[in-house]
């Protein structure tokens, strides 16, 4: 009914399997994943395990664990990008709604 949507390859994990990606969820997963990590207080790194699929199989929590750390940075930034994908951001501040001036400055010449 809907395309979901799919990042390939997933910028500094590309090392770990011939095909990386991070694959937007169904709704119903999405929850089931912040469920399953509410418990942990990993919520959102559970739903990023669920979404990271590596050589078409999700991470999964145990594999995002067992990552060496030199990966941590790239894990933060797709982390953010999974969330975003998601819809559990807010919009970037250009592409909020544009605010208004309580007061403009008056312009020289104007009166």
């Amino acid at each position: 009914m809907f395309e979901l949507q799919t990042i390939d390859p997933v910028p500094g994990l590309e090392e770990l399997g011939t095909r990386v990606e991070l694959r937007e969820l169904p709704y119903r997963a999405v929850r089931a994943a912040l469920a399953a990590g509410r418990a942990a207080e990993r919520s959102t790194e559970a739903l990023f395990a669920a979404s990271l699929h590596v050589d078409g199989m999700p991470l999964g929590l145990d594999g995002l664990d067992a990552l060496a750390g030199r990966y941590t940075g790239a894990v933060q930034r797709a982390m953010e990008r999974c969330l975003g994908m998601h819809g559990l951001l807010p919009p970037a501040a250009d592409e909020a709604e544009p605010t208004t001036l309580a007061a403009e400055e008056p312009v020289e010449g104007e009166a």
